[in-house]
């Protein structure tokens, strides 16, 4: 169980829905690309990112690949991304390194931006994806972060009751409770994920 975002390597759309799908069941992550013209079409209700908006999936991220059949955009768009901070990043106006971008017009962006998806497009002369969107609306830094924060709050507070002898429960063993989530809470500030002003405000009964 140890590991967190799937990859394929097929963007068939059959296989893209049926990893979607198990994700969302699951509380993994996906990313994934996808080449069929249909993404990009704004009238098109057939396609993979329209069928995906309408489950609205929160844990699966596309992005239109129109260039490159098999650019593997999406392993390099988890590659960017992955190693940094969970909340602290941005999935929009990223370099994919040794991806190829597309020459799309206004309308198939927003095509596809309507459709909760993405795109890697020259903006001012860069390659840069665009948007950074999971299918349901949210953004795949809130969801990645999000995650990263339950399970930090998690493992914090399984951490104390595991090396503590005895939480005990009187209003000492409470705050002991609090001073893990604090902890979370405060590496969530640092980062960026959590707005510092005002703070996050922990709210315990007494015992």
């Amino acid at each position: 169980p140890n590991w967190y975002c799937l990859l394929l390597d097929s963007q068939s759309a059959a296989e893209v829905e049926a990893a979607a799908a198990w994700v969302e069941s699951n509380k993994y992550f996906f990313v994934y690309n996808n080449s069929d013209a249909g993404n990009a079409n704004p009238s098109s209700t057939t396609d993979l990112m329209y069928t995906l908006q309408q489950s609205a999936y929160a844990r699966t991220g596309g992005l239109f690949a129109a260039t490159q059949l098999l650019c593997y955009s999406a392993a390099g768009w988890a590659g960017r991304l992955l190693p940094t901070t969970p909340g602290s990043e941005n999935w929009a106006f990223k370099t994919i390194a040794g991806v190829p971008a597309d020459a799309l017009t206004t309308g198939q962006i927003h095509a596809v931006e309507n459709k909760n998806a993405s795109v890697y497009t020259v903006i001012f002369g860069l390659n840069l994806t665009q948007f950074g969107k999971c299918p349901g609306g949210e953004w795949l830094d809130i969801t990645r972060g999000t995650d990263a924060l339950v399970n930090s709050l998690q493992v914090g507070v399984l951490a104390l009751q595991a090396n503590a002898l005895k939480v005990p429960y009187t209003d000492a063993g409470i705050d002991m409770y609090r001073s893990v989530i604090a902890a979370s809470l405060k590496q969530f500030t640092d980062s960026g994920f959590l707005s510092a002003s005002p703070p996050p405000y922990i709210s315990l009964p007494t015992a």
